[in-house]
């Protein structure tokens, strides 16, 4: 659950990197994959250590080091692409006409943005409870906007040494749909 608010789903990235390319910023030792995720990295990645322990991290690694390589990474060698690009491939599948949905609730798009990764309503997970965040911003002017903002562009410092990552993908009008409905918790 924490993983993929920012890898996504199975992995492949999303607001943090892909986890089953093969490719390691700060190494692809296990324990290079267990320092990164058990103290976290600067810009973006929280220590999980404190969260699952040492047994629940090294398990993680376990995990990751098993997941297979996809044959093309969006961001190979030219010569690798072209290779996979040689190679048959299936038909595509016929466009699906597009469902219309109904709106999310605030719940929902807790969850369809990643902000359950790192926050729950009613206690601290690894950023502070929403409940908390209600409490020290209902008096502060403007409020709404600067929250925006912090979802939006991320930031550091406010609620410890653990960064918060910048949101982007938010929506505007979900993005102020949460915001409201977090302030009023």
């Amino acid at each position: 659950m924490n993983c993929d608010g920012c890898h996504g789903g199975g992995a492949p990235g999303w607001v943090g990197p892909s986890l089953i390319d093969g490719r390691w910023r700060y190494g692809g030792a296990d324990e290079e994959l267990f320092t990164s995720i058990y103290y976290g990295r600067p810009k973006g990645m929280p220590a999980y250590g404190g969260v699952i322990g040492a047994d629940g991290v090294w398990m993680l690694v376990a995990y990751l080091k098993a997941q297979p390589v996809p044959s093309v990474v969006p961001t190979t060698s030219y010569e690798e692409m072209d290779r996979a690009a040689a190679a048959p491939a299936a038909a595509p599948a016929p466009p699906s006409a597009p469902t219309p949905s109904a709106p999310a609730t605030p719940e929902q798009m807790l969850v369809r943005y990643g902000c359950t990764a790192c926050h729950a309503v009613d206690h601290k997970v690894v950023g502070p409870a929403l409940k908390d965040v209600a409490a020290k911003y209902k008096d502060h002017p403007e409020v709404e906007g600067t929250l925006a903002n912090k979802i939006r562009d991320g930031g550091a410092g406010v609620w410890g040494d653990v960064p918060m990552i910048p949101n982007p993908q938010v929506p505007d009008q979900d993005l102020h749909a949460l915001v409201k409905w977090v302030l009023a918790r």
